[in-house]
């Protein structure tokens, strides 16, 4: 052994200290002992995977879609001059296209 190298025992012990704290496999942690990475992952998997949260995205991701259909469609009317069931189709188009996003 050179002078100044850890010794192997010591060293296999320094590295599962290391590997308990940061987080390291389940395997080297003591039994019961959640990883604060761990326990911040599932956190944010049960948000991500709970219906709040897919309502928000859809809301925020319907938003302009939705906005679109509603405020241009009947200006771009006025303009070009399409009335009554002429619009139709037009909106039918809007809303399928609007669908495409949600």
């Amino acid at each position: 052994s050179r002078p100044g190298a850890p010794h192997p025992q010591q060293a296999a012990d320094d590295e599962d200290t290391k590997k308990s704290s940061v987080g390291g496999p389940p395997s080297s942690r003591p039994s019961g002992h959640v990883g604060r990475g761990e326990k911040l992952g599932e956190v944010c998997r049960r948000f991500l995977l709970s219906p709040h949260f897919k309502g928000l995205i859809l809301c925020v991701v319907g938003v302009v879609p939705i906005f679109g259909m509603m405020m241009f469609l009947p200006q771009a009317f006025e303009k070009f001059g399409v009335v009554g069931l002429r619009q139709v189709p037009y909106y039918l188009v809007a809303a399928w296209l609007t669908i495409q996003f949600l």
